[in-house]
């Protein structure tokens, strides 16, 4: 069923655990805490590569009556600079969408109330430090805000209704095209991954959860009519992740005053029942799944979760602790509130994971940031034999597969074998007998002796020093 299992076996409960690999950096403030910070974005739509900057952006208020947008190069952490700003303006909302052009480092799309009323606008960050002049993108007498573009189609909120448009980063709407209306009538908040689209709807005082899908139909793209997902009670922040098509959503649904996480995946129009966390209110859910490449070909789908919980007595940030771990812990840490947070990632010879969120401090909000980097030099059956890589043979197997590896003698080191939708099947703890090749034999079973069925694993190997992966395909 797609990846939507990844997704619930990961809601599993909290479990307190130490983790020795690949852990979370020392939390540090991105901004300062003279003024409020809040709503940062990294990237809107795909992730980005190392080629293209990791320059992450935010709102900051200065008083009540203004806002600006400010930026900061987190490759260099150089000190933040100012992207827009004016006086008794507010501009809000900012999504950072990849470089196009040479002279450009990123597009900015924002909103902003400068005509009176709330319209949509963009800007080019360039690389010599300078700001293009704002240039329109929805201008209406309508209120045009909650704006999010993925995959040349932009979605966002009119008034009280939800609409979208394909919309080019080079030339605009199509020229004579009209935003189509995805729903009207207290619609707002929407969530858009880029094949799905998902929103609040106030209906006699309650906050109900409506998606629709977008597929290609006979030469164009299609809308669906709109879907009820939930009605009970108030249902908000909804966070829509779009991965090789597969929908998933989190949302916050609020009963007998208190918040719970709720989630659904919207490929298979299936609710997702997600544990009740310590706690009584878990609010602001974000979800992440990263392609880690195996080999040359098939990468496999991992997802990390953050939200907040009052767990402490106060809101706090919690986070999965390490790649494939199912336990979470504390990442905030502070005694006044935290809340939130927000997944990103960046490819390059690593893949980055970052994790920012809003804290209260010095009676500001503050924005802080920690990451953690997955190495992803994967071995593949035909790179050859490497001290580096696992061999695995034969591979395909029908029964026992031997595992070969190299680790300095008397190294301690984990063995895990997963199913290719992340759910840990077999594992096993020992030491290096001796410097240069170990073996293990594997009899496709699982860690309780239970024979698997055909399919292809995932083979990890950790020590203090080697992170090692592999895939092995069993067949009948």
């Amino acid at each position: 069923m797609k990846y939507f299992v990844i997704y619930c076996s990961l809601f599993l409960f909290i479990q307190t655990c130490s983790a020795q690999f690949f852990t979370w950096t020392q939390p540090v403030p991105l901004t300062d805490s003279l003024h409020n910070n809040t709503n940062c974005s990294l990237q809107e739509g795909d992730p980005i590569t190392s080629s293209d900057p990791a320059y992450v952006v935010w709102e900051l208020w200065s008083d009540t009556v203004s806002t600006a947008i400010y930026g900061r190069n987190l490759t260099t952490m150089e000190d933040p600079f100012e992207i827009l700003s004016q006086q008794g303006v507010h501009f809000r909302n900012p999504k950072r969408v990849p470089a196009w052009g040479g002279s450009i480092l990123f597009t900015l799309f924002f909103e902003t109330d400068m005509n009176g009323n709330w319209d949509i606008y963009r800007v080019e960050y360039l690389m010599d430090g300078t700001v293009s002049d704002p240039a329109p993108v929805c201008v209406t007498p309508a209120d045009e805000r909650n704006f999010q573009y993925t995959e040349g189609v932009v979605v966002w909120q009119r008034n009280d209704g939800i609409v979208a448009q394909e919309y080019d980063l080079f030339s605009g709407f199509p020229p004579g095209s009209q935003p189509e209306v995805l729903d009207s009538g207290g619609c707002r908040n929407p969530a858009f991954s880029g094949y799905f689209c998902a929103w609040e709807k106030v209906v006699n005082n309650d906050s109900q959860a409506w998606f629709a899908s977008r597929e290609y139909f006979s030469g164009q793209w299609v809308w669906s009519s709109p879907v009820m997902i939930d009605s009970a009670s108030q249902n908000t922040h909804l966070f829509l992740e779009d991965f090789i098509t597969s929908g998933n959503l989190l949302w916050q649904e609020k009963a007998d005053n208190l918040f719970r996480l709720k989630g659904m995946n919207l490929d298979y129009n299936e609710i997702l029942e997600v544990p009740d966390f310590p706690g009584f209110n878990n609010e602001d859910p974000w979800f992440l799944t990263v392609a880690i490449p195996v080999g040359l070909s098939n990468p496999f789908p991992f997802t990390f979760l953050t939200w907040a919980s009052d767990s402490t007595g106060n809101m706090e940030v919690y986070v999965n602790e390490t790649l494939w771990d199912p336990s979470f812990f504390n990442i905030s840490d502070h005694p006044l509130d935290d809340l939130n947070p927000r997944l990103f990632s960046v490819y390059g010879y690593t893949i980055r994971i970052y994790l920012t969120w809003e804290s209260f401090r010095n009676d500001h909000w503050q924005i802080w940031i920690t990451h953690q980097d997955i190495p992803i030099g994967i071995s593949d059956q035909d790179t050859g034999n490497r001290s580096d890589e696992i061999q695995a043979y034969p591979n395909p197997s029908s029964g026992k597969t031997t595992l070969e590896f190299e680790l300095p003698k008397g190294e301690p080191y984990r063995l895990e074998i997963f199913t290719s939708t992340g759910n840990l099947v077999y594992a096993i703890e020992g030491e290096a007998m001796g410097s240069g090749k170990q073996r293990v034999v594997w009899e496709a079973r699982n860690t309780q002796g239970t024979s698997l069925p055909s399919g292809i694993y995932l083979v990890k190997i950790r020590s203090d020093n080697t992170f090692l992966l592999d895939k092995v395909i069993l067949q009948d």
